[in-house]
């Protein structure tokens, strides 16, 4: 393993290696030159190629350049030149030709020849012998090549193993028969692997044929949804086991697609509240390749509701409406809170709502009261939008027991405060049809007003306000007090008739008096109203008679106080002569002055007790028959 670590040092040994067997198979041919001496040295050739090929087993330390020179190592042994050495023989063999025609130059002497033949013939002997020597020289050489093509392919192993990391020691080489297709299991993912196939002829493996490839990346793992917003979905995966360099995210149904070497990405430009279906894809830089996809779906978030609108404000309940969102919206939740928080009512709409504009009746709320409803749009049953909200009250309930106390010029109101909750009171002043004074939160049961007009028909008109709400509105009317009229005078005067006028009071509204004559002599009385004058006449009244004129104002069913002035209508006088008896036991006492002026007192007493100052009497004395006094 360590040799696998560094192939170009490793590469290096195998050629100097190499250059062994061609030194051993020189030796050969040196040997071959000298019959002699090569009968004697093949021993020694044939032990070099022996070294030679315990040199491939360092061969195997580089892997690269061993797997690159075995051509090169294998040739090395023609290039030694095994047919020069083949043929040195054929060399020596002319030699004793040579040597043969030498005895003839000298003398014929077939002895001789026979011995050179013999020596000749030994000669050829020991090249036969150096022949074998050099052939089995040349086994080794083989024996090497082989050595170092098997080293070759176990560098070539050791290199894939190198390469794409599939265990950390690499793997073995397989045998596969005379299979032509071999199938590779438990790869890695998204990994790069070299792979080479060693044909192989008598036992020994020839040149590799050699081919790099990327597994699929896995798929990534724990794909989710982390977010939704409006227009984009936050998603998150798990890196796949394997290699990836990168992901593809892509929506399904549109041409959205984008790479990140990231494990989250957001994906944006989405339309809200719709349904979408997210892949993911893991990849490599290096190549096309992508892996299975994996899937989920995420719907974006819906826009809030829009023309929140409340309508329909009765004590215990609300109309709620609005206009949905764009996007496959399926519900709504609507919530009402008052001002602690407490939920008063929620309710989902499902199922079937108009599509143009929902509404929805809140009840059961209480009366009065501040309520705050929120409405929340519901996109594929869960995700939800933004609160859309609006501040409403239920209607106040009204006031009751309204009553009014009123003077010549001040009026009071009071009633009763209503059921359930409220802000305040709003309280109009009426005259005529016709508003005279508004007061608004008014926080007290109770309303004063001053400086009015006498004899005037007010109206006081008091709602029960909750917001910008008010109650349904209880009036009452009431008068104030009228004030007499003044400088009541008798302007004619006859026997039977009086004619007086009077003045109206001042900051009076009514034209209406009531005036009325009686007599306690004559237990006579009489009463007339007078609507828009100032001036009366009553007839048919007995002469000489005092009267008493009264002049009231009116104003609905109250009266003023009176004015009044007594008046004696002309007397039609008649004379009445009486005539008294004295009688006394004394002598002359009814002759005396004093008797008689106390009579006359006497009578003159009786009279103005029975008459007084009802009718017109006069009490005359009579001195004698002929003479008053």
């Amino acid at each position: 393993m360590t040799t696998a670590t560094d192939p170009t040092t490793a590469g290096t040994d195998p050629t100097a290696t190499a250059t062994d067997p061609t030194t051993a198979g020189t030796d050969p041919m040196t040997t071959a030159t000298d019959p002699t001496t090569a009968g004697t040295d093949p021993m020694t050739t044939a032990t070099d190629p022996t070294t030679a090929g315990t040199d491939p087993t360092a061969t195997a330390t580089d892997p690269t350049t061993a797997g690159t020179d075995s051509t090169a190592t294998a040739t090395d042994p023609t290039e030694t030149d095994p047919t020069t050495i083949g043929t040195q023989p054929t060399t020596i063999g002319t030699q004793p030709t040579t040597i043969g025609t030498q005895p003839t130059k000298d003398c014929i002497n077939m002895t001789a020849i026979g011995t050179n033949l013999t020596a000749i013939g030994t000669n050829l002997t020991a090249i036969g012998t150096n022949l074998m020597a050099i052939s089995t020289n040349l086994t080794e050489v083989g024996t090497n090549l082989t050595a170092m093509g098997a080293n070759l392919l176990a560098v070539g192993t050791n290199l894939k193993a190198i390469g794409t990391n599939l265990t950390p020691n690499g793997t073995n080489p397989t045998a596969i028969g005379t299979n032509l297709t071999h199938d590779l299991s438990n790869l890695e993912g998204g990994t790069r692997y070299s792979i080479q196939v060693f044909p192989v002829k008598c036992g020994r493996s020839l040149n590799p044929q050699a081919a790099t490839f990327y597994t699929i990346p896995n798929e990534v793992q724990n794909l989710s949804v982390t977010k939704v917003t409006e227009t984009s979905v936050f998603l998150s995966w798990n890196k796949p086991s394997g290699h990836a360099d990168l992901y593809q995210v892509k929506v399904n149904g549109s041409d959205h697609s984008k790479t990140t070497i990231l494990t989250r990405s957001e994906v944006v430009g989405l339309k809200p509240g719709i349904n979408h279906t997210f892949i993911v894809l893991s990849g490599l830089y290096s190549d096309s390749l992508r892996s299975e996809a994996s899937h989920i779906s995420g719907c974006t978030k819906p826009l809030r509701v829009s023309n929140l609108k409340v309508s329909g404000n009765t004590p215990h309940s609300l109309l709620l409406s609005w206009t949905p969102p764009e996007g496959y919206i399926t519900g709504f939740q609507v919530q009402a809170l008052n001002d602690t928080n407490d939920t008063l009512c929620e309710e989902t709409v499902e199922g079937e709502w108009n599509r143009t504009r929902p509404e929805v009746k809140v009840t059961g709320l209480p009366i009065g009261t501040r309520i705050t409803l929120s409405v929340v749009a519901i996109a594929s049953g869960t995700v939800e939008s933004d609160k859309a909200t609006i501040v409403n009250y239920t209607a106040p309930a009204p006031i009751s027991d309204l009553t009014l106390e009123t003077t010549h010029s001040t009026l009071k109101a009071t009633w009763k405060q209503p059921t359930g909750s409220y802000s305040c009171f709003d309280v109009t002043l009426r005259l005529d049809g016709k508003d005279v004074e508004t007061t608004a939160d008014v926080p007290k049961p109770e309303k004063y007003y001053e400086n009015l007009m006498n004899g005037a028909n007010y109206t006081v008109i008091v709602r029960t306000v909750s917001g910008h709400l008010r109650s349904p509105p209880l009036g009452n009317s009431k008068f104030t007090l009228p004030r007499p009229p003044t400088d009541v005078q008798v302007v004619s005067c006859c026997k039977d008739r009086l004619t007086f006028n009077w003045t109206a009071p001042n900051s009076t509204k009514t034209t209406t008096h009531l005036v009325n004559i009686s007599s306690s002599f004559w237990n006579y009385k009489k009463s007339e109203t007078v609507v828009g004058k100032t001036e009366h006449t009553f007839e048919n009244l007995t002469s000489g008679t005092r009267f008493l004129i009264q002049v009231q104002t009116v104003a609905d069913t109250m009266r003023s106080s009176p004015a009044d002035i007594s008046h004696c209508t002309e007397a039609d006088e008649r004379e009445i002569s009486l005539s008294m008896l004295c009688s006394s036991v004394e002598p002359l006492h009814c002759a005396e002055t004093s008797t008689k002026e106390s009579v006359f007192s006497q009578l003159e007493a009786h009279f103005e007790n029975l008459l007084g100052d009802h009718v017109f009497w006069k009490l005359e004395k009579q001195e004698s028959e002929n003479t008053i006094s």
